[in-house]
């Protein structure tokens, strides 16, 4: 199954029915998607702290996405 449209929440409701991690990497996408909005259309620099906060919520997706790849090897 995929989000085929251009709709992020799209992909987000298709994560939080993906189990526990899925719901997981969709806490963390729901609260970067804003920042991507924001860098696409607002020339202003993003803060480091909340530069920072989106790396981390970054590797926490990343993470969780190496851990279910190894499960399905």
């Amino acid at each position: 199954m995929r989000a085929a449209g251009e709709d992020h929440d799209q992909v987000l409701t298709l994560l939080k029915q993906a189990g526990p991690d899925g719901a997981s990497v969709e806490k963390e996408l729901r609260r970067l998607l804003p920042l991507k909005t924001k860098a696409e259309y607002e020339p202003d620099d993003i803060a480091a702290g909340v530069a920072k906060k989106a790396v981390e919520r970054s590797q926490r997706c990343v993470a969780v996405a190496a851990a279910v790849a190894r499960t399905m090897t």
